[in-house]
Parts: structure tokens; C-alpha cells; sequence
């Protein structure tokens, strides 16, 4: 068993900054994420940065668009998988900054794998080769992260919607 001045579960939007404010006050601080490509959390991945980004774009879009209205003649140009790619590029740099801060913390240990309590004050690590770690800390943090509720509105199965990780077809 590994012991440690506390436990993070979670690399999100509350759990980095945390990690960086204990581990830089000197506390013995291990964060636990499920996988690499989660690093940064729901908002980092999934979220804010991804919506923003394609936000920004369809923006753009709708000033081509409605450009006629001051004379200006544009084709319609949208080309879905740059928007995508450009998206995947923002949030694929988002995570490497996030990784490199982690990384470069003092008393900070980044582990990759799913946590579960296993006692009192003691975290199970199952890693994704099969290798388990177990922390124990005084001070555990759950940072765990959120998923869209899909809404039940009247009609919502009749037309295409979008959510941060899911469409309708």
C-alpha cells in the first residue's frame, strides 16, 4: 500500500488545479484518471473546449451565410471533417498542456486507471495492463466528472440533436 497525503480522483476542471496547489505546498499527492484521453476531464474532451471550438466555427459559417444581406456573394462552404479536425487538434493540445503541468509537479504522481474505494481512506487502482495499486491518504477527493442527461421534451426523438458526446441520426 502507497501512502500519500491525499488522493485525487479526477483530472478535470477541479481536480488539476488541486493536485498542483497540494503537491506544491508539499503534500505527498497522487491523481488517479481513467485513461490518458480523458486527461483534463469532461470539459477539456468532451465539454467546453470542443463546443466552443465548433461554436466558433459555425459562427463563421453563419456570417458566410447571411453575407448576401450586404452584397456579398459567398458559396456555401462548410467542410465537417476540418471542423472536426480542427476541433480534435485544440483539444488534443489542451490535454498535452495539461499532461506537462501535471508532470512537471513536484510530489505529484499522475496514475492512469479505474479507482475504487477498497477500505477506509484507501483507493484501488486497477490499471489498464491489469496491474493494481491501492493508495491510502488522509484526504480523498472525488473529482469525478459528469455526463449530458438527455432531456425527455415531447418531440425530441423527431428531430436530429446533438449532445457533447452523442447524436441522433
Amino acid at each position: 500500500m502507497i501512502k500519500k497525503d491525499a488522493i485525487i480522483i479526477g483530472s478535470g476542471q477541479a481536480g488539476n488545479p488541486l493536485a498542483l496547489k497540494l503537491s506544491g505546498a508539499g503534500w505527498k499527492t497522487v491523481l488517479i484518471e481513467k485513461s490518458e484521453d480523458m486527461l483534463g476531464g469532461v470539459c477539456v474532451n468532451v465539454g467546453c473546449t470542443p463546443s466552443k471550438t465548433l461554436i466558433a466555427s459555425a459562427k463563421v459559417m453563419h456570417r458566410i451565410k447571411t453575407s448576401g444581406k450586404h452584397g456579398i456573394s459567398a458559396p456555401e462552404l462548410i467542410d465537417f471533417e476540418i471542423t472536426q479536425d480542427r476541433k480534435n487538434k485544440i483539444v488534443e493540445d489542451s490535454r498535452k498542456g495539461v499532461k506537462k503541468n501535471l508532470s512537471e509537479a513536484e510530489n505529484l504522481e499522475l496514475i492512469f486507471g479505474t479507482a475504487s474505494f477498497s477500505g477506509e481512506k484507501t483507493i484501488s487502482v486497477q490499471k489498464e495492463n491489469g496491474e493494481t495499486l491501492e493508495f491510502t491518504a488522509p484526504y480523498i477527493f472525488i473529482n469525478a466528472g459528469c455526463r449530458p442527461a438527455r432531456l425527455k421534451t415531447d418531440g425530441l426523438d423527431d428531430v436530429k440533436w446533438y449532445n457533447s458526446t452523442e447524436y441522433s441520426n
